[in-house]
Order: structure tokens, then sequence, then C-alpha cells
């Protein structure tokens, strides 16, 4: 039997076999997630009542009705289970003895059935068993008869407001998901784009560069009469503009590379001097033919190291590519290398720069240039930093920039093992 409304006399006597479960759930199939959405979302305002004796309930009845809110009674447990799953009620009290099944089994299959809270109806004896309901995930127990109306209606409305702000937590917490997942998706399609993009410029690219290498060696097998400084300019103009769109390519390449294989470290015992003094040795002439001094502070003690020799060669070679670039002439560019704590430590310092603080705080943001100030400095791709940091992200280190009173120090520090 279901008595709906136990104050409206009218409505006593429903019989459960009228009770269509179909037509009170209603879906808004506008997506697959909007429907998943609202199944997860119960009446709020609506309890259900599982109790095969609920005549000593009518005056808590009454109160929570007072107080805006509908209520259900059903006196078996098949259709209890049935109409829990189709109407999701907002609270479900149930009583801890029925005739047919005890309430804990009840309770274990309607819990399999909604996402609805329960509170057990018990007397003063059945309440010393609360153990088990809390396991089974009840979340009070009100013993009967109900003596405090007043008191238990405001804990069953209390717990009706917590239910609902947690339903509201959820749906909140499903939707930001649902948007990441969107932004994920949306950052997926950009790394395809320009894996695409950059591959199919690369061919035509490194044609051009060869077509220009060919024009240059034909120009310099002309004769002094027959060679044009004009021309020359002008080849050499478009080399260096065909290099840094190479370059640039590259990089972009580098980058989504990076986003896709960020968990592919490949760790490889490998003598970390070595790798540091072979990568150093192209940038003495570099450095020399700008007039700057490359100076070299390796600590003995490190030594072989369980890391990416890759990754770490690759870091390296960009940090001194830009020490090189803004370092002016006369100044120093210094290597330091050395081991703190089972961490390895680089540091690469050039003097006679400093860099505003204002930079600082942006100098590791994709295409992102510092301001120019020497002769020696030349376009780059403003990817450079941006792929160092991740590339150390990936060795599970850190990288710090300190600059001031013309000193710019990189600070790199990771992993010895």
């Amino acid at each position: 039997m279901v008595l709906k409304n136990r104050n409206n006399q009218k409505k006593l006597g429903k019989k459960v076999s009228s009770f269509n479960p179909q037509k009170t759930l209603t879906r808004e199939k506008t997506s697959n997630n909007q429907e998943s959405l609202n199944c997860q979302t119960s009446n709020q305002d609506l309890i259900l009542v599982v109790d095969n004796n609920p005549n000593d309930l009518n005056s808590l009845f009454l109160s929570l009705e007072q107080a805006g809110l509908e209520i259900i009674v059903v006196q078996d447990r098949k259709n209890a289970i049935a109409i829990a799953a189709a109407i999701q009620p907002g609270l479900i009290l149930l009583d801890l003895v029925m005739p047919d099944l005890d309430g804990f089994e009840i309770c274990r299959a309607l819990k399999a059935q909604t996402v609805t809270s329960v509170i057990f109806l018990a007397t003063s004896e059945e309440v010393n068993n609360q153990v088990k309901g809390f396991e089974l995930g009840a979340i009070d127990y009100i013993t009967k008869p109900i003596k405090e109306t007043q008191a238990v209606s405001a804990r069953i409305q209390h717990h009706l407001k917590r239910q609902k702000t947690s339903q509201v937590l959820a749906v909140q917490n499903l939707k930001l998901q649902q948007k990441v997942q969107e932004l994920e998706d949306l950052n997926r399609l950009k790394d395809d784009f320009l894996k695409t993009i950059s591959h199919e410029l690369r061919g035509p690219m490194s044609s051009i560069l060869l077509a220009a290498e060919t024009l240059k060696k034909l120009l310099f097998r002309q004769s002094a009469a027959q060679k044009s400084p004009t021309f020359a300019k002008a080849l050499q103009i478009f080399q260096q503009a065909c290099q840094r769109q190479k370059n640039l390519i590259d990089d972009l390449i580098t980058l989504c590379f990076l986003d896709v294989e960020a968990n592919k470290l490949v760790k490889k015992s490998f003598n970390l001097q070595v790798l540091i003094l072979e990568t150093i040795e192209p940038f003495f002439e570099i450095a020399g033919s700008r007039q700057q001094q490359l100076i070299i502070d390796l600590d003995e003690k490190i030594t072989t190291i369980d890391s990416d020799s890759f990754i770490v060669k690759r870091i390296l070679t960009e940090l001194l590519n830009n020490a090189c670039k803004y370092t002016p002439i006369g100044e120093k560019i210094l290597v330091k290398a050395g081991a703190i704590e089972g961490l390895i430590r680089i540091d690469v310092t050039n003097s006679g720069i400093t860099i505003p603080l204002q930079e600082q705080e942006s100098i590791f943001e994709q295409f992102y240039r510092i301001s120019p100030q020497d002769s020696y400095q030349c376009d780059g791709t403003g990817l450079g930093l941006t792929i160092v940091k991740k590339m150390v992200e990936l060795l599970e280190g850190s990288i710090n920039l300190e600059s001031a009173e013309n000193l710019t120090t990189f600070s790199l520090a990771f992993p010895k093992y």
C-alpha cells in the first residue's frame, strides 16, 4: 500500500499497482551527458518512507509536510525498491524490521538502485546494532516511538540539506570534468594540427634551403667580375630567413612530441662530465668568434648518473645558445655543475646582461623573446626556453632564473638517479 500526503485523507489508500514509476522519473534527453546528470539528481523535497506500520509516524509526517516536503509511504519491500529506483527521493526512512525481509537487506538492495541516503527507523532495542547499518551506508538512526517530533523533523531536514548540497557539488564536478575533457580534446586537436602542418612544411623548407645552398656555391665559383654584391646579400638574407623558419618548424614539432610523450622518459646510465664537455666543445668556437670567454667548472664527484642523456644535452645546448646569443663582447659565460643531496645542479651564467624583472616572469612562455640589447643577437623562435622547461619537467626537476647586477643565471636541478 502507498500512502501519499498523510494529512490529505482523500489520497489515502492509493494502490501500489496504480503507481507508475516511468511517469515519476523524467529525463531531458538533450544529450547523453545531460541525461547522465539528470539521472544522478534526486527529488530533494520528496521523502520515501518504507514501513509496514506507519500509523505511529503521523505527527512526524505532519511536521515534515508543514516544512514543504512531500511524503510517500510504501509498506512492502518489493515496491519500495522499484519506487526508490524510479523516483530517486531526497531521503529514505527505512523501518529496520519488515515482515518479509529485515531492514539491513532492504537497505543493501536500495543502495544498489539509488544514490539516496537512508535513515533507519528502529526501536530502542534495535538501535544496538547501529554499526551494521552504518557499514551498509545509513547516515542516521531514529528511535521509535518518536517523542520529540520537532527535533527529529529538524534532523531529517538537516540531512536533506546536506544531501542537496552534496548532489549539487557532484553535478558541478561532473560538468567540470566534462569541460576539462572538452579542453583536453581541443588541445589534442591543436597538437595534431601543429604536428601535421609542421611536417608538411618541413619538406619544402628543406628543399628551399638546399636550393639556396646550391645558388651560393654557384655564386662562389664565378669570377670576381661576375659576382654581384647585391645578389650575394639577397641570397644571405634568403638563407637566414629559411633557416629561421626551419628552426621554428623543428621547435614546434619538438613541443608537440614533448606533450604527447610526457611519460616516456628513457633513463640510462651515462657519464655526465663527458656529456657536458662534448656539448660545450662546439661553443668555444662560437664564443671566440664573438669575443666572449667560455669557462667550465665541473665537480669531480659527478660522474655516472641515471637519466635521459638526450634531454640533458638538449637542455644544456639551448641554454648555451642563449648565453652566446645575449652575452656582450668581452663578457664571460660560466658553466658550473655539481651534486647536492641526490640532485644534479647545472648553472649557466653569463655576465654583462640583466633581464628586467617583468620579463623574468614571462621568460618560459611560448613565443616570448627577450628585448634585443646588442648587435650579436639574432632572431629566435621564442620556443627554446619553453622546450627547456618542459624537458626539465620530464626529468622531474626544476629550472630557475636569477638576474641582477649584470649577471644572469639559469639553474637546472634534477634527480641523480
